[in-house]
Order: C-alpha cells, then sequence, then structure tokens
C-alpha cells in the first residue's frame, strides 16, 4: 500500500468519524427547541363555547403561576404569580356558575364546509382548541425544564404570549350574556395591565 493512499484513508476515516460525532450530537441539542405550534384563526365563540375554551386557557395559567411560585427566584415575580393565580381561580369559579354556561352547548365536533368552501364552525373550534393545548404545553415545558433566574424570565416571557391568546379570544367572542360580557371585559382590562408588568419586570 502507498504512503499517499494510506494517507487518504486516515483523512476519510478522520472525516467519517467528525461527521458522525456532529450528527450524532445534532438531535440532543434540536431536542431542547421546541417548536411553536401552527396560528390557527381563532373562531368567534358563542357563551358557552367562550366559557369553556377560557376555563381551559385559565387552567393552564394557574399551573404556569404555580411553577413560577414554588421555583421561581425573585419575589416580585412570584408575588405577582399568586396574585394571578388567585384572580384567574375566581374567575373560573364566575365562568362556572354563570347561567351562560348551559344556555348553549359548545360546538366541537368537526362538520361540513361552510359557505364558500370556508371550514366550519365545529372544525375551526376543534382546530383552535388543538392549538391552544399545544401552546400551553410547550410553554409549560420550557418553564419546567429552566432553572435558577431562567424560571422568572422565561415565566414573564411564557405568559405574555398566553395572555395574548385570552385577549385575541375575548376580542372575537360573540357574548350575548351581560355578565359574562361584563367579567370578559375585565379579563382584559388585567390582563393587559399585567403584560405591562411582565414588561417592566422584565426591563430590570
Amino acid at each position: 500500500m502507498s504512503v499517499n493512499y494510506r494517507i487518504g484513508a486516515v483523512a476519510l476515516t478522520v472525516t467519517i468519524a467528525l461527521t458522525v460525532s456532529v450528527a450524532a450530537q445534532q438531535p440532543a441539542h434540536q431536542d431542547h427547541a421546541m417548536k411553536e405550534p401552527a396560528k390557527i384563526s381563532v373562531p368567534a365563540m358563542n357563551d358557552a363555547e367562550f366559557i369553556m375554551m377560557m376555563t381551559e386557557h385559565h387552567q393552564g395559567a394557574i399551573e404556569m403561576c404555580k411553577i413560577e411560585e414554588s421555583r421561581g427566584s425573585r419575589d416580585a415575580v412570584k408575588a405577582l404569580a399568586a396574585k394571578m393565580r388567585d384572580a384567574q381561580e375566581r374567575e373560573v369559579k364566575e365562568m362556572a356558575s354563570s347561567p351562560a354556561n348551559h344556555a348553549n352547548m359548545p360546538t366541537m365536533a368537526p362538520d361540513a364546509k361552510g359557505s364558500a368552501g370556508h371550514e366550519g364552525h365545529g372544525s375551526m373550534m376543534q382546530k383552535h382548541h388543538q392549538m391552544m393545548q399545544q401552546e400551553t404545553m410547550a410553554s409549560k415545558k420550557r418553564l419546567e425544564i429552566a432553572s435558577g433566574a431562567a424560571v422568572d424570565s422565561t415565566f414573564l416571557e411564557e405568559m405574555t404570549k398566553h395572555h395574548q391568546g385570552a385577549l385575541e379570544m375575548i376580542s372575537k367572542a360573540k357574548l350575548k350574556d351581560a355578565s359574562l360580557r361584563k367579567l370578559s371585559q375585565k379579563m382584559a382590562a388585567d390582563q393587559k395591565r399585567e403584560i405591562g408588568e411582565f414588561k417592566k419586570l422584565q426591563a430590570r
């Protein structure tokens, strides 16, 4: 075997080994990069649909607040999380006791295409529900794997996105019950104010 051949073979072996090593490392790195769920248009919800979806959305926020309260390191962020949890737990109870909760049943089943081939309301509701669940799970996962000061910063970032989702649901809801409309307006005002508080805390 010539010297040039042996050198070429060694170089090829090293190149292959390095390529395999890099390829083996990539999935482990990519596992930490959680993709954002594809955005779905928020449907116009009736009273019962709004209560069902917002209750579940609140429950996701409550769980995230509990993580911040138990693992966060900044007193100001933990105090805000506790305040938000208390408020959203009260709102969940208010929605559960609302007469509008039983006024019309939520429409979640997939249905035929609507006029001009547009997607039906039931299908839109189902897709939005799935997207909402995926977004909440992704936010909780990011919060759960964070440590130290990153718990607080991750909470503020993820809760900002969570609140923005709630505000979009509120803005597009078609609510008939006056007390439910009033509650939704209070939710919107509170969450807009809280987003402002998040920004101030992130800037410190």
